[in-house]
């Protein structure tokens, strides 16, 4: 019934903007009153707290996770940074400290004269270049291996289990 319930919205600390909307539902049938108007208003301020202090927290994780993404992925083809590199390096070794035998392989190359291509056709030619080498590294590489963009036109794949042997 609609005396047994009642709406409150939740609005900023500056009271500018509505950031949700709470239903109480009653046991029984309540009087609305001043006394009860002001108890409600008493209770929205903590809600009102809670919910912001929830956004708040939702957007920081958001935005964190944006970050990492950010620092672990080259912007321009797609493939690991340096950063990522560090990290998974770190990881295939604490394996291979516990299993001796876990095999590692490691292909390092460059775009040779790469310099006369950005001096001859642009960065922007340049940068298809790298793309389109990076696509052909996705296109030949394992899910489990790891591709990475050292810098500039220098790249690697990590190579781990029994293919590492026949590389």
């Amino acid at each position: 019934t609609p005396d047994s319930c009642a709406f409150m919205p939740l609005t900023s600390s500056e009271n500018v903007k509505v950031n949700g909307l709470v239903k109480i539902t009653f046991s029984q049938p309540i009087k609305l009153d001043d006394e009860t108007g002001q108890t409600l208003l008493q209770i929205s301020t903590p809600l009102s707290v809670a919910v912001e202090r929830e956004m708040i927290q939702r957007s920081m994780e958001l935005e964190k996770q944006r970050l990492y993404e950010q620092a672990m992925t080259d912007s321009l083809t797609g493939l690991y940074t340096r950063v990522y590199m560090n990290e998974a390096l770190k990881r295939i070794f604490s394996i291979q400290d516990r299993n001796p035998n876990t095999l590692l392989g490691v292909i390092i190359f460059d775009i040779d004269h790469f310099k006369r291509i950005n001096d001859t056709y642009g960065h922007n030619t340049g940068d298809e270049v790298l793309k389109s080498v990076a696509g052909e590294i996705m296109e030949t590489v394992r899910e489990s291996d790891i591709p990475v963009r050292m810098g500039g036109e220098e790249f690697a794949v990590f190579i781990t289990g029994k293919d590492a042997e026949t590389i």
